[in-house]
């Protein structure tokens, strides 16, 4: 199976994703104190810091799996 290139629509995305993912993460490191803008997610095991960690490196694993399905997909 040789590798081509993914379509332009699936850069795209994925990098829409990464952008708002790897951004989420800085904002959450750089601008702790200003965490209060976000919304408060009710869950009581961990903080709010710790949720939205959680969903920064959720969508850069996204935009990773997208990316690796739209060479591989492409590539069959």
């Amino acid at each position: 199976m040789s590798w081509s290139p993914p379509k332009k629509i699936t850069v795209i995305i994925s990098f829409i994703i990464l952008v708002l993912g790897v951004g989420l993460f800085l904002y959450l490191i750089l601008g702790e104190p200003l965490l209060s803008i976000l919304p408060v997610i009710p869950i009581v095991e961990y903080s709010q810091f710790q949720i939205y960690s959680m969903i920064a490196i959720g969508l850069v694993f996204l935009a990773w799996l997208i990316m690796l399905l739209g060479v591989l997909v492409r590539g069959m």
